[in-house]
C-alpha cells in the first residue's frame, strides 16, 4: 500500500503527464518540468520503500494463515 504522501506525489505526476498528452504537448513549463524531474529519484524510491513494506506486510500475512 502506498503512503498517502507518496500516491500524493504520484498524482503529481501523473496530472503532468495527462496536462502533456491532452492540453500542451508543445507548450511545456520549462520550471514545472525541472521541479518534477528534481523529484523523480525521491518519489520512485518512496515507491519502492512502500512496495517493499507492502510486500514485507504480505508475508508477514501468509505467516499468520
Amino acid at each position: 500500500m502506498l503512503r498517502r504522501t507518496t500516491a500524493a506525489t504520484l498524482d503529481e505526476f501523473l496530472r503532468f503527464r495527462h496536462l502533456v498528452r491532452n492540453v500542451y504537448g508543445f507548450e511545456l513549463h520549462f520550471d514545472r518540468v525541472l521541479d518534477l524531474a528534481s523529484r523523480l529519484e525521491p518519489v520512485r524510491l518512496a515507491v519502492q520503500a512502500d512496495l517493499a513494506a507492502f510486500a514485507d506486510f504480505l508475508v508477514e500475512m501468509s505467516r499468520e494463515a
